[in-house]
């Protein structure tokens, strides 16, 4: 309901009630809702009595669109600054309330296009006479008595802008999407959502710089290789997804869950393949029949000849018969290569970029007709080809959360180098910025937390490892990961249970590509902080991964969350210095009150 502070004043109590049910169903409202409307009236009656507040606008009971429901108390638009207004009718707050309202922040400041021209506060009032004014984050936390003392002393006069709330309500909400809604969006929709937002420049950029290349090729009638580098998060799947739209690329990825997810949510519309169906084909075809705009995805797991040779009984690598579509009668054809940064999960997953090279050297190829490119940024040492070095083929920044980007840095920082002194002042940054991190020994309470914040998909993730021996408060069945259906992420419609997290935990491998809103990710033996560094004495069989491979896990594992993640950390003594690792550095325990 829109009004203004003239307007209330001239409206009795029971009319702005009745205004407020009838914008409700019967079992939407209890007498407890009743009487918060009739304390809020008394609030905003009394503010709106200072006569220095004009063209004060509220908005009661706002509805945010795409939010399940979610609705602040009251919106009030004071000329250019919005105020996000949660009213508690208790005289004292909990830190889910502040979570609550944080949400409601983020839908504005990151999903909503006319939210833009406003500057955004926060305030979270409580029932109590006591004058008491707190800052948490970017929120204000006060007692009703404050409130009205400090709004009484605003005056609006002094600003000749004023709010245009109609254009704010009808603004356009278009809320930052997983990668199955971000599919669903151009494949089904052919709209892509999201509001512009600078990070996400750089994977425009390099949309554009391989569209470049295709029409290059396609003119010109020759083949063309390009690599595309990212690190964890930067949109390397999404920009895939895109270019199968835009060319009806063939689509091929090593996440074959991923790939059965899209054909479940998206049917006959997709050009998608996982690369088992590829290597399948291969063996029985020898020859992989593709369109011209062939697309390779995670291709930094792809697997050595070792692997292919234990499974397949014939000594070639799938660098070789992910490449042998260029064998095809063509004229043309793009091939495009995109690889996570230190993101191999096993000692059979290769991304060396000479493999690549050899795989072309082995098809034997006229090498005149191809055209090979790679980032600005690194030299793959490719010396056999006519090789270019192409603008934007590298992607620095994380798109997975609305901050600033870098948060994939955070956490090579945090595996890399545990003991850097930036690494506490980045934690606070994202954290105030909205991406909450937490830590829990109590799954229970991670539950609860979830279940308050009206989380919209979340999952538990472990690391796999060679040994996976169980440990007191393991709640990951490794081997039922390889059977989870990921469509069931999303239907997070009655809640979270447990019994929901350990039916549906997964491991690094089927969680690579995919993100979650709120994730939890386990801890285990294999990755333990003591003596000022990270070891993994306490597992030494990592199924002959190394310390590299394990790194990668946690590597990807950490960087699955769009709104924030919690680590837990079953209530062993063995993790006891990592978790109080993690709070050194700034982590939230979710049971500080």
């Amino acid at each position: 309901m829109r009004i203004s502070s003239n307007q209330i004043l001239k409206t009795s109590k029971k009319d702005f009630v009745d205004s407020l049910v009838r914008e409700f169903s019967e079992n939407e409202i209890d007498n407890s809702q009743i009487a918060a409307w009739e304390e809020t009236y008394k609030i905003f009656n009394e503010l709106s009595k200072n006569k220095f507040l004009i063209d004060v606008i509220f908005l009661f009971e706002y509805e945010i669109p795409l939010s399940d429901g979610k609705r602040p108390d009251v919106l009030m638009f004071v000329r250019k600054k919005l105020y996000i207004i949660e009213f508690k009718n208790r005289s004292n707050y909990s830190k889910d309330d502040v979570h609550q309202l944080s949400n409601y922040e983020i839908f504005f400041k990151y999903y909503h296009s006319e939210s833009i021209n406003y500057e955004i506060t926060p305030v979270l009032i409580y029932n109590s006479n006591d004058f008491h004014l707190d800052n948490e984050g970017t929120s204000l936390i006060m007692s009703k008595a404050t409130f009205l003392e400090k709004w009484n002393t605003i005056n609006t006069q002094i600003s000749s802008t004023k709010s245009n709330v109609l254009q704010f309500q009808n603004g356009i909400f278009k809320p930052n999407l997983d990668i199955v809604n971000y599919a669903e969006s151009i494949f089904i929709d052919n709209y892509l959502q999201g509001i512009k937002s600078p990070i996400l420049d750089e994977s425009k950029g390099t949309l554009n710089s391989i569209k470049s290349i295709i029409e290059d090729s396609k003119s010109n009638q020759i083949h063309s290789i390009i690599f595309v580098l990212g690190e964890a998060g930067s949109g390397k799947t999404a920009l895939a997804l895109k270019l199968s739209k835009l060319y009806n690329g063939s689509f091929i990825s090593k996440n074959g869950k991923l790939v059965s997810l899209l054909h479940k949510r998206l049917g006959h519309r997709v050009n998608l393949h996982s690369s088992t169906s590829i290597i399948k084909e291969y063996f029985s075809k020898r020859i992989i029949e593709t369109n011209n705009v062939y697309l390779i995805d995670e291709a930094q797991r792809v697997w050595n000849k070792k692997r292919i040779e234990e499974y397949h009984n014939e000594t070639i690598s799938e660098h070789q018969i992910l490449l042998s579509h260029l064998k095809q009668e063509k004229k043309w054809s793009t091939t495009i290569i995109f690889i996570g940064i230190d993101q191999q999960l096993a000692s059979s997953e290769t991304s060396y970029f000479e493999k690549w090279i050899e795989a072309i050297e082995y098809l034997e190829i006229n090498r005149k007709k191809i055209n090979i490119y790679q980032p600005y940024e690194l030299d793959l040492g490719i010396h056999s080809f006519q090789t270019y070095k192409a603008s934007e083929l590298y992607l620095h920044n994380s798109i997975r959360n609305n901050t600033d980007g870098k948060y994939s840095k955070l956490i090579n920082d945090i595996i890399e180098s545990p003991s850097s002194e930036h690494i506490k002042k980045s934690v606070q940054f994202y954290i105030e910025e909205g991406f909450k991190l937490y830590i829990s020994s109590d799954i229970e309470e991670c539950l609860e937390f979830l279940n308050c914040r009206n989380t919209t998909s979340t999952t538990l993730i472990g690391t796999q490892t060679e040994s996976n021996e169980s440990f007191k408060g393991q709640l990951i069945n490794y081997q039922n990961a390889q059977k989870v259906d990921l469509n069931d992420f999303y239907k997070l419609n009655q809640g979270i249970t447990k019994e929901f997290l350990t039916k549906h935990a997964i491991t690094q491998f089927q969680s690579l590509g995919l993100e979650f809103d709120f994730p939890i990710v386990q801890w285990n033996y294999d990755y333990l902080f003591y003596k000022n560094n990270w070891n993994y004495d306490f597992n030494k069989r990592i199924a002959g991964f190394g310390m590299y491979y394990i790194r990668n896990a946690y590597r990807v594992m950490l960087t699955r969350g769009k709104s924030g993640m919690i680590l837990y950390f079953p209530e062993n003594w063995e993790f006891n210095k990592t978790y109080s690792y993690f709070k050194s550095i700034g982590f939230l325990e979710l049971n500080s009150k």
